[in-house]
């Protein structure tokens, strides 16, 4: 596993990913839909916070954003 950094094209690939782990959880599908916005990645998030993706060779295994403090 190689962890690095997002880039901005990512984010689309990122909301994805996000939607697929909560969907892990049997969740519902109006559940998930109704968290859809909060648990999207757009670019402008990539730019304002440390994003990194957690890669297992070419896939998208996980990834975080880090949030200042206050």
């Amino acid at each position: 596993m190689n962890i690095r950094l997002a880039v901005e094209a990512e984010a689309q690939l990122l909301s994805a990913l996000a939607m697929r782990a909560k969907a892990h959880w049997g969740y519902s599908a109006e559940a998930l839909e109704g968290w859809r916005a909060e648990l999207a990645v757009s670019p402008q998030d990539i730019r304002a916070r440390p994003t990194f993706v957690a890669m297992v060779g070419i896939e998208f295994a996980g990834f975080y954003s880090l949030s200042p403090l206050g």
